[in-house]
């Protein structure tokens, strides 16, 4: 397992000292080098449209690309690639009107904005799901309509999202509610045609706080029917499973947790890619700071009956889940410590490939609770109220926002800035070398595995010949004399496949020597050559000496 963390600001922008925050990430499973993330990041050049992050290189290096229409920075935006078709899709809330747009863009790294497939107006909190299929591209957004009222929860659905005129908007909530239903609807999507959506259900209200349900609805043909999201029937005969009753939502816009407000947006739900039977779903909720608490359980049967709580986290934001291709769970989140006395907050996921009986934590980044003195922009949401995480084959890629001081101790697995800072002073740094303060950025992080690093390499790469080093002392070229020649063919990958992969029943070997005995055949060769023209010397010169 090989964990890496990259501050995503690009090294133009490091005089930048924005609340860059709620980020979203996205990877194209065509081609897993390509990849889009959004934040809330403003255009630095006030052009009037707002940027995305984009990557082609597999996430280890970012830019901007300014291609969202409406303001220069967005509201909530949520970006995803469909699985086949390449294209980029997003939902957004545009910056000003605050309308809803669905968009997409065939090249996602080309300039000009993405078309506006989708415009409406007094919704909130769009999140994108995408999904190619049967030759059209298959789009679901999550979203609270408040045209809806009282029961806003809402899918904005469509079975070829290339025209506006192919989207639906189906309200999933069937029950009562106090006005109207949390912020966050979230769909996932299963390549068999199964969706899934989860939503807070607000029956009550108190204080800051909503009495909520947490309920899971589905949909087994692609929402493709006339009555959408009604396969998932509750023991009161009506659609979608309450997976939790009674539980109270708080909803600040004020600081809840250290600087983070709490505006109810903590949820989340991953399908098994192999298995559209079994899903997650993880949820905060609790009556105060203090008890605020994530909560994770698991369907194994479509979502009729819930396991109890596998994991309780008290005092964590944001959780995120997805599910590889072997079935291993990543569950991220946020969790302030240090409370009242240094406020910290640790960003961890947890990997299990046994329903968290056991899991694997990964602290990707322990960082202060610290706004900084420069940035203006949601001073009471610097986390943001979502983080973003996702698969392809076993590997894992996330985003983050977090307070973007370059202290190494704060970044247990190390971290990549791409923006100038001195890590010895601790200090970020413009392009002339002025100290900027200190602010809050996006983090993209990967978990990957070796042999999915094999996959996944572009034709032609030979990513092992990395492994191997050469170094040669002592090189002179009277007769090229080689006083020391040190090869290390050693992998450091061996030793950590704790997983095997199987392939039709039978274990896939990979020749982890190929690129190996090929470079050793050709220094050899090499060494070959280099004799023979040294003897030919050596016979020219005992020529010329006997003229």
């Amino acid at each position: 397992m090989h964990v890496e963390v990259i501050n995503m600001i690009p090294h133009s922008l490091s005089g930048e000292d924005q609340m860059d925050s709620e980020p979203n990430i996205t990877v194209n499973p065509a081609n897993p080098r390509h990849m889009a993330a959004s934040a809330f990041t403003p255009d630095p050049l006030l052009s009037g449209n707002a940027p995305i992050y984009v990557s082609t290189d597999g996430g280890h290096t970012w830019a901007l690309n300014v291609v969202m229409p409406g303001g220069n920075v967005t509201n909530d935006i949520t970006v995803r690639f469909a699985s086949h078709s390449n294209i980029l899709y997003a939902g957004i809330l545009r910056g000003g009107t605050v309308d809803l747009n669905i968009l997409r863009k065939a090249n996602f790294v080309a300039p000009g904005l993405m078309t506006v497939v989708v415009n409406k107006t007094n919704d909130d909190q769009p999140y994108i799901q995408a999904h190619s299929h049967a030759g059209t591209d298959r789009v679901f957004v999550g979203e609270n309509d408040f045209n809806a009222t009282p029961q806003s929860a809402t899918v904005d659905l469509s079975q070829d999202a290339s025209t506006a005129a192919s989207f639906l908007f189906d309200h999933v909530e069937p029950r009562a509610t106090v006005g109207q239903d949390g912020p966050p609807i979230r769909p996932a999507i299963h390549q068999d045609g199964t969706i899934y959506v989860a939503y807070f259900g607000w029956r009550g209200s108190g204080g800051i706080s909503f009495t909520s349900d947490v309920v899971v609805a589905r949909d087994d043909h692609w929402a493709a029917g006339a009555t959408r999201f009604a396969d998932l029937i509750d023991t009161d005969l009506l659609p979608g499973m309450r997976v939790a009753t009674g539980v109270s939502i708080p909803f600040s816009l004020g600081p809840f947790l250290g600087h983070q407000r709490s505006a109810g947006s903590g949820l989340a739900i991953a399908v098994d890619p192999k298995n559209s039977d079994i899903v997650y779903v993880a949820w905060a909720d609790g009556t105060s700071a203090a008890t605020y608490t994530l909560h994770l359980r698991r369907s194994a049967d479509r979502g009729v009956s819930w396991s109890g709580d596998l994991r309780t986290i008290v005092q964590a934001m944001n959780p995120t889940l997805a599910i590889n291709d072997q079935g291993e769970v990543g569950f991220f989140y946020q969790k302030l410590h240090n409370p009242g006395s240094g406020n910290r907050w640790q960003n961890q996921i947890e990997i299990s490939h046994d329903h968290f009986v056991t899991s694997t934590k990964i602290i990707l980044a322990d960082t202060p609770d610290n706004n900084g003195p420069g940035p203006t922009l949601n001073p009471n949401n610097p986390i943001g109220d979502y983080a973003g995480l996702v698969t392809v084959g076993r590997n894992f890629y996330g985003i983050f926002s977090a307070n973007n001081t370059p202290d190494l101790a704060n970044f247990p697995n190390g971290v990549k800035y791409q923006r100038n800072v001195n890590f010895l002073t601790k200090t970020l740094l413009d392009l002339s070398g002025n100290p900027v303060p200190v602010s809050y950025d996006p983090f993209h992080y990967q978990i990957r595995w070796p042999e999915e690093e094999r996959e996944h390499h572009e034709p032609g790469e030979e990513h092992d010949i990395k492994y191997e080093a050469i170094e040669l002392k002592g090189l002179r070229y009277e007769k090229l004399e080689i006083k020391e020649l040190r090869l290390s063919f050693e992998d450091p990958r061996r030793g950590r496949h704790t997983h095997p992969r199987h392939h039709h029943g039978h274990e896939h070997e990979h020749d982890e020597r190929g690129p190996v005995r090929r470079l050793g055949e050709e220094i050899e060769e090499i060494g070959r050559r280099i004799a023979d023209s040294v003897s030919r010397d050596d016979d020219g010169d005992d020529h010329r000496h006997h003229k």
